[in-house]
């Protein structure tokens, strides 16, 4: 028997969860891969990091995926099931999600201490997200506990409040902190260093602005409609689009450090001379004289069939008869 569309007012939030959950899994992959192929000589560590990172996504994509089957075909026709969650929901959204946005803010906080040689800074942000992460604890517990998605407002509504206001306290400064160091970086150095300042800083806010917006609209569903569950949308893929910008930030030096890299490039070196005499003015004799009629020395062509030239000009060879020299 079909459901009445008033009778399901959380089906859009999830199976739009769901859907993005799955689709960012997908650029997770390509990310996971794409690292490991251009940095193979990463430390130990490093490597250890994202692979951990990528098998527990792997854990978080599966539960979502078994939950979506409980509910649109298992639950096919039963609109208690949007509210009760599977006996798996309180794993994969609160607790998974809680734990791994918890490392990549505690590797940022490590960097930003780095760049700043200030451990202040590293501590306010660890303290916002060991705070994230200790409410998305408490909302698994709950969840497990009563065994529903929706929530009153009481101490689980507070306890998500935490959750996506403490994260937006770690995403927003991260950003600008990051940000505000590579403009400091842009205005030293070299063409080179500003280009490739330019490119982490273009990556850098857009990766920012992203997981901060999220953040923003999360607790906007939140506050807006808080007997709804439509903040499920984000909360279900909170941790993928955390995942996949910090994997976008260390694939990003690949082209940093060889911004050519993706353009195949072939140079081709060649010299033409020419050989022939001019007339003496003074003594009324031949003159041997020879010309450099190289092209450009350089001839670089790219993927798409552009060309860029380097021009030597004419550089005629000095030519010397008793004791004069003469140029051409």
């Amino acid at each position: 028997m079909a459901i009445a569309p008033a009778q399901t007012p959380n089906a859009g939030a999830l199976l739009i969860g769901f859907l993005l959950n799955t689709g960012l899994f997908g650029i997770l992959l390509i990310q996971t891969y794409t690292y490991h192929v251009s940095f193979p000589n990463d430390r130990i560590l490093l490597k250890l990091l994202v692979d951990g990172i990528f098998v527990a996504e792997i854990a978080q994509t599966s539960l979502s995926i078994y939950d979506a089957y409980s509910i649109f075909v298992t639950g096919f026709g039963n609109a208690s099931a949007f509210e009760s969650p599977s006996s798996v929901f309180w794993a994969y959204s609160p607790l998974i999600c809680g734990t791994l946005i918890l490392i990549i803010h505690l590797f940022y906080a490590h960097r930003i201490c780095i760049l700043y040689k200030s451990r202040i800074i590293g501590m306010i942000i660890s303290i916002f997200s060991i705070a994230q992460f200790i409410a998305a604890l408490v909302s698994a517990v709950y969840i497990k506990e009563q065994q529903t998605r929706g929530f009153k407002v009481d101490g689980h509504y507070i306890s998500f409040l935490i959750w996506a206001g403490a994260s937006l306290l770690c995403d927003t400064p991260i950003a600008i902190l990051m940000t505000l160091r590579l403009v400091y970086w842009g205005d030293i150095g070299d063409k080179h260093t500003r280009t490739t300042v330019s490119k982490l800083l273009r990556m850098s806010i857009e990766t920012g602005l992203v997981l901060a917006t999220l953040a923003i609209v999360d607790l906007i569903l939140l506050v807006g409609f808080p007997k709804k569950t439509y903040f499920l949308a984000i909360f279900i893929t909170v941790s993928k689009w955390h995942s996949v910008t910090w994997l976008a930030s260390l694939n990003n030096r690949s082209r940093s450090q060889h911004p050519e890299a993706s353009v195949p490039t072939m140079d081709i070196q060649f010299q033409a001379t020419s050989t022939g005499t001019r007339t003496d003015t003074q003594l009324g004799l031949p003159v041997p004289v020879t010309l450099d009629l190289t092209p450009p020395h350089l001839v670089r062509t790219n993927s798409i069939g552009r060309y860029e030239h380097k021009w030597g000009g004419l550089n005629p060879s000095i030519n010397t008869f008793g004791d004069q020299p003469w140029r051409v």
